[in-house]
């Protein structure tokens, strides 16, 4: 099988970063990975290393510095907004603006690149929209007002958005962010099941290191000096938890295969 096939990621040399006037205010460079399809990955590294950047240029929201990103074997540069609509979807863990959008209204947004001019539902759009509540048990709150909803409970309609938009790849920034250990840990249940059950690749930024490293297939780490992706047990094996945290609180216990509190003597 090609990797153009396998692969539904792929950076080659990639520098992300912001451009400005006069300068390159350059974040991390020389990232080459390979993310397979159906694949649940976490990025993790510490506050301010990128990985908002990272996450933001895989999807062409933002422009890379220099280097390649490769979405089923093609630059993101050759793809239309449209055409991209169609195979990325993103999840933010933005405010959502004042609206009297109800729980249904807002997961039906999903259905805006498939939609004519005028946004009229089909049937089709209706039947992903139904699957999207269902999968994220979010369908008894479909006549709500999304302002209503707890942090939790909103977590799970965006990623039912992401869901109805039916595409091959979603991303979500942080999407535990400000949840409750309960509500965290039944996100990452639903991300890896959503990644087994439909195939779909699911990248997702979390500061959840342990949690992350227990139920991720790949992980990639964000650190000073590089960025390094693989499975777990490679990873282990390198040593390169050893350095994502330049930290005398926290060390990386191979044994247990996650972070723990460093005892003082």
């Amino acid at each position: 099988m090609s990797n153009a096939t396998k692969n539904s990621i792929e950076t080659k040399n990639l520098h992300v970063g912001y451009q400005q006037k006069n300068s390159v205010n350059l974040i991390q460079q020389n990232i080459s990975i390979q993310l397979a399809k159906g694949e649940f990955v976490g990025i993790l590294g510490k506050n301010g290393i990128g990985k908002s950047t990272l996450l933001r240029t895989l999807t062409g929201v933002q422009e890379a510095i220099s280097g390649d990103v490769i979405i089923n074997g093609k630059n993101i540069k050759s793809y239309n907004y449209r055409e991209l609509s169609t195979i990325i979807s993103l999840v933010l863990t933005e405010q959502l603006p004042d609206s009297q959008l109800t729980v249904f209204d807002l997961v039906a947004l999903g259905r805006q690149p498939y939609t004519n001019w005028v946004g009229k539902l089909e049937k089709k759009d209706l039947e992903k929209i139904r699957w999207a509540l269902e999968q994220t048990e979010t369908t008894a709150l479909a006549h709500r007002y999304f302002y209503e909803l707890s942090d939790g409970q909103l977590q799970r309609v965006l990623i039912a958005r992401a869901l109805a938009q039916d595409t091959q790849i979603i991303m979500l920034d942080e999407p535990t962010a400000h949840l409750d250990m309960h509500h965290t840990i039944k996100i990452f249940q639903l991300l890896k099941k959503l990644s087994q059950e439909t195939n779909k690749t699911i990248i997702m930024t979390t500061h959840e290191v342990n949690l992350a490293i227990k139920g991720a297939d790949q992980l990639i780490l964000l650190t000073e000096k590089d960025v390094v992706a693989g499975k777990k047990e490679a990873l282990i094996a390198n040593n390169s938890f050893d350095t994502l945290f330049s930290s005398e609180i926290v060390n990386f216990n191979a044994t247990l295969e996650q972070f723990i509190i460093t005892k003082k003597s």
